[in-house]
């Protein structure tokens, strides 16, 4: 079985997050980082379909913790 690579825009789309917020994920750790498959130092990077998966149902999850009230903001 062959797993799927994604680039950053791609994840920024589907996940609806900028690519400024990504990299910011990445840095703190919430997020893995992505891959080399080429090895080369300037190679483009990507990230596994499963592992985005998985970060989004992350984001699902913390947003189900503490979801925004909008009736409360004046």
């Amino acid at each position: 079985m062959t797993q799927v690579r994604l680039c950053r825009k791609e994840i920024a789309r589907r996940i609806g997050r900028s690519l400024s917020l990504l990299k910011r994920d990445v840095k703190s750790g919430r997020l893995i980082a992505p891959v080399n498959p080429s090895g080369k130092p300037k190679g483009q990077k990507f990230w596994y379909e499963a592992d985005i998966e998985a970060y989004q149902q992350r984001l699902y999850a913390e947003r189900e913790q503490h979801p925004v009230r909008h009736d409360s903001l004046p």
